[in-house]
């Protein structure tokens, strides 16, 4: 079960995968402000589903311990596509239907002792600012450009960005290039629900700061 659960991340199969979890599951994640119940934490994870790629676990190692017919708990040691080395656990009930459920699954990253005093220091250390880009904004799944917006990197290769098109609703988004009628530029790639397929067009080049407002060039061509 618990592989079919990961294989459904991998596939971006939200439906199987939030199907693998009791009614009132939990899931822990890596931040100490993540403990969601099931429908909090669809509601976080939906827009990766929706971009066609969730994320990538795979175990390399599990133990389980079956308590009795109806529970048991394991731990796995994980590979993973973003996180590096990491571990999960948890615990899993019996359905009335036979299948077993995830209740609980923690997901915890794994530092070596003697890494330690190098991860406290780097907590204890003030924060950097968090990088900010001003690019243009697209959707790769359906080819649709949109003007420029203001990106802040969340954690390394992931961005959340403000664009006029959302309002007040970040876009989960990566940067890489786009590339039309071969002219590139920088762009958001994001994790955007289409409502429908754009003819291809090439991304505005000239979206910067002035100040903290990130702008386009060609807003002040006359």
């Amino acid at each position: 079960m618990l592989d079919d659960w990961h294989d459904a991340a991998a596939r971006a199969d939200e439906t199987r995968y939030f199907g693998h979890f009791a009614p009132g599951g939990v899931f822990l994640g890596t931040d100490a402000t993540e403990r969601w119940d099931i429908p909090a934490f669809r509601a976080y994870a939906h827009p990766r589903f929706a971009s066609g790629r969730a994320w990538s676990f795979h175990a390399v190692e599990r133990h389980v311990h079956v308590a009795d017919a109806n529970l048991a708990w394991f731990d796995e040691r994980l590979a993973t596509e973003r996180l590096g080395p990491a571990r999960g656990s948890g615990v899993v009930v019996r359905a009335k239907g036979g299948a077993w459920r995830i209740e609980q699954y923690n997901l915890a990253l794994t530092i070596p002792n003697e890494r330690f005093e190098d991860v406290r220091r780097a907590l204890d250390a003030p924060a950097a600012p968090p990088a900010k880009r001003c690019l243009p904004v697209v959707a790769p799944l359906c080819g649709c450009v949109y003007s420029c917006g203001s990106g802040v990197e969340v954690a390394p290769g992931r961005w959340s960005v403000m664009q006029q098109t959302w309002g007040k609703t970040p876009v989960n988004a990566k940067i890489a290039s786009w590339c039309v009628g071969g002219q590139c530029t920088d762009a958001f790639h994001g994790e955007i629900v289409c409502d429908g397929v754009c003819a291809p067009r090439p991304a505005d080049p000239t979206c910067h700061f002035e100040g903290d407002v990130c702008v386009s060039a060609r807003d002040a061509a006359p």
